[in-house]
């Protein structure tokens, strides 16, 4: 029998506030509190610094070790990683007086909408991943020891998750899940996400005093003000806006079975920068990796947007700019193609999607939240994701399918009891 309340637990720590810095601490504690009451695990809270070099506010990260069942052992990929994240939204028009949670009676076709005060899709997926915690430990068939983590700052970086992951505070674990990729925009069922990325390496040169890290004039728009290292992934989002959505065909030759379909949804706006670099005397030399999701995606392309980007929405003098392919030295950036070790993950989850739903899920090709992009990226973990139904992440009007978190918290426990091999 199941004693957390979905609802109930998302009114209370969206309650405190998780939004700010403080209301995150409120949050972990929270979450810990429960984890102990309902044995769900060992719950462990760390700290880290707003940046690597110890400076800024303190944040938490959160790691929940729990094993229900017979687990396959770790030495065979019996360890999965759940990952969700806080972070400091702001709150937008109503948002900012409403009550935590607003339940406003749905129609026909779907049960109620939970609207929130701030950063509900976040603590949406935190919910599902709790609420299948419970539901692994009641029935006890788990067959692999779960690894939940939840960090914060991930609209700037992920910076405390970079921290807790070169602190080894994060376990490799060869697959991943999360309920905390995207919300549709048009309030539809989301997919099922699975991360097609290509790399491309560009590097960049921004010269003169007002360039220096923090130095920056308050015209600037958010890319290039206080330490630019953190914000150009931004830029590259908002550069790339006008592509997201559009179709791809699925032409990688290895993909026989078809498992996207002859066609998938491409999201090349979905773009992580990882800078690298220094700030010298006059400027500011930086490197990033940029993953994105189309495989038809030419890299001297986004070279060009990112530099007629920079120009002209940044104000960036020309001569004071200058924008460059990484040296490849003839080896090709790597394709964002489907490949055959990722069958057996694609297949389980789209196969427990179904049988709760009761229709067809689709599954598409889509860069995930931050969390997931940097733990395959640094430990190699394979994820899928599938998140809460709503609308308008981030947005005043944002809102959720309440239905839909105990959905997703059915979906993770069905995913991690799964008896086969994931790594097929």
């Amino acid at each position: 029998m199941q004693t957390i309340h979905t609802t109930k637990l998302l009114g209370d720590l969206l309650r405190h506030e998780p939004d700010t810095r403080e209301g995150q601490w409120r949050v972990a504690e929270h979450i810990k509190e429960l984890v102990g009451r309902h044995n769900l695990g060992v719950c462990e809270i760390f700290e880290f610094a707003e940046t690597p070099d110890g400076s800024g506010g303190k944040y938490p990260f959160v790691k929940i070790i729990s094993e229900f069942g017979v687990s396959v052992p770790r030495s065979s990929g019996g360890l999965m990683t759940w990952s969700g994240h806080f972070d400091t939204v702001p709150k937008k028009g109503k948002q900012m007086h409403s009550d935590a949670l607003t339940i406003i009676q749905g129609t026909d076709k779907r049960g109620d909408i939970g609207k929130g005060r701030g950063t509900l899709d976040m603590i949406s997926g935190v919910v599902a991943k709790l609420s299948a915690l419970e539901i692994a430990h009641n029935t006890g068939g788990a067959r692999r020891v779960i690894q939940t983590i939840l960090s914060s700052r991930e609209e700037l970086g992920s910076e405390v998750l970079f921290q807790a992951i070169k602190a080894g505070k994060v376990e490799k674990a060869p697959v991943g899940a999360t309920t905390e990729i995207r919300v549709q925009d048009d309030g539809q069922p989301s997919p099922l996400y699975r991360g097609r990325r290509g790399r491309i390496g560009i590097n960049t040169r921004f010269m003169g005093v007002n360039m220096h890290s923090g130095a920056a004039d308050d015209d600037d728009l958010e890319v290039l003000d206080g330490t630019a290292h953190r914000y150009l992934a931004r830029a590259l989002d908002e550069m790339m806006d006008s592509e997201r959505g559009f179709f791809i065909d699925n032409q990688h030759p290895d993909d026989a079975e078809g498992i996207l379909g002859r066609r998938s949804i491409a999201k090349p706006g979905e773009i992580a920068g990882k800078p690298e670099g220094l700030s010298l005397v006059d400027a500011i030399d930086q490197s990033f990796d940029i993953f994105t999701t189309d495989p038809n995606i030419a890299p001297e392309w986004v070279l060009s947007q990112l530099r007629e980007y920079l120009l002209k929405c940044a104000k960036r003098p020309e001569h004071d700019l200058k924008v460059w392919l990484e040296e490849r030295h003839g080896v090709p950036f790597i394709p964002p193609y489907l490949t055959p070790a990722d069958s057996a993950l694609v297949k389980v989850a789209e196969k427990h999607a179904v049988e709760i739903r009761g229709e067809t899920v689709p599954v598409v090709g889509a860069k995930g939240v931050a969390e997931e992009g940097m733990i395959a990226d640094l430990l190699g973990t394979r994820y899928i994701g599938w998140s809460p139904d709503g609308e308008g992440a981030h947005e005043e009007g944002e809102y959720v399918y309440l239905d839909s978190i105990p959905e997703r918290a059915e979906w993770l426990a069905k995913f991690v009891s799964y008896d086969g091999d994931l790594n097929a």
